[in-house]
C-alpha cells in the first residue's frame, strides 16, 4: 500500500486517485496556457500601440516564451513531470526578471500567487499521477 493525502482543499487538492491526480495536474496545464494568451495578447497590444505596456521591450522575440509555455502545456497534459516543473521554474524566473526590470507592482501579485499555486498544484498532479500508476491504481477515469 502507498501512502495518501487525504486532506483536501482548493489551494492543494486531494490526488488520491489518478482521477484526482489528473484534475489537480490539469491546473499547471491551465496556468500555462494562461500565460501563453495573457503574453500574446500583450505582445500584440504592444505591436498595435506601437510601444510596449508594461514597461518592458517586449517585441516579437518574446513569442519564443509563448511557445515554451504551450510546449509546457501540452507536456503537462500528457503528465510530464519535467514539463510540469518546467512550467513553475519559468513563470517565477521570469517574475522575477519582470520585478528587476519593472521593479514591484501590487496590482498583479494576486494573479501570481494563483499561477504559482496552479503550477504547484501541476507538480502534485503529476507526481501522483506517476506514483499512483506504479501502485498500480486501475481506475483512469
Amino acid at each position: 500500500m502507498h501512502p495518501q493525502s487525504t486532506t483536501s482543499n482548493v489551494w492543494l487538492p486531494a490526488t488520491t486517485t489518478l482521477a484526482d491526480a489528473r484534475k489537480t495536474a490539469k491546473q499547471g496545464y491551465w496556468a500555462s496556457l494562461l500565460v501563453a494568451g495573457a503574453t500574446t495578447a500583450i505582445i500584440l497590444i504592444g505591436i498595435w500601440a506601437g510601444q510596449p505596456i508594461t514597461g518592458m521591450d517586449i517585441n516579437l522575440w518574446a513569442f519564443i516564451d509563448v511557445s515554451i509555455y504551450v510546449a509546457i502545456a501540452i507536456g503537462i497534459y500528457r503528465m510530464s513531470r519535467i514539463a510540469a516543473i518546467a512550467g513553475l521554474s519559468l513563470y517565477v524566473i521570469n517574475q522575477i526578471y519582470m520585478l528587476t526590470v519593472t521593479g514591484p507592482r501590487a496590482s498583479g501579485l494576486g494573479i501570481m500567487l494563483l499561477i504559482v499555486f496552479a503550477f504547484i498544484n501541476g507538480i502534485r498532479g503529476t507526481f501522483a499521477y506517476h506514483r499512483l500508476k506504479k501502485y498500480g491504481e486501475s481506475s483512469d477515469a
